[in-house]
């Protein structure tokens, strides 16, 4: 008996094999497919929680009158005395995405930071999020 000689794959063989990774990698990208419009809706949602919660902090830091104003134009703007401020890095206003509309609205935060219930609705095409502004502040 003589011992066979390792053949490895046949041309065949490697071709069947790459066509199947070809298949099943092309099926995994098309259902990992990326929403932008729900991941550009999310980052407008941050932006306007954080400002939120940097108005709320203003008024409880200051005895100034604190506003968080939001206008037709999509811009967020927070308000110390009528005029807009700057705290860091954050520059008010800010401006949301060209194609995303949120509620027209105005909130007045007292020295403890609350201010008044509403839903505001931050939509982009047919895709909304909705933002819950409690009466004590607490933004989600």
């Amino acid at each position: 008996m003589t011992p066979k000689a390792n053949e490895g794959f046949s041309l065949i063989e490697l071709i069947a094999i790459l066509l199947i990774i070809g298949v099943i990698g092309g099926s995994i990208i098309k259902n990992s497919s990326v929403n932008t419009t729900g991941m550009k809706l999310q980052s407008s949602r941050d932006q306007v929680v954080s400002a939120f919660f940097m108005a709320q902090q203003l008024a409880m830091a200051t005895d100034a009158e604190v506003k968080l104003v939001i206008s037709n134009t999509n811009e967020v703007d927070v308000q110390v005395d009528g005029n807009s401020t700057t705290v860091g890095d954050a520059r008010f206003p800010i401006t949301l995405g060209n194609d995303q509309t949120l509620t027209e609205t105005e909130f007045t935060f007292d020295r403890l930071g609350k201010t008044s219930a509403s839903t505001l609705t931050l939509s982009q095409g047919s895709e909304t999020v909705q933002i819950t502004v409690s009466s004590a502040g607490y933004v989600n």
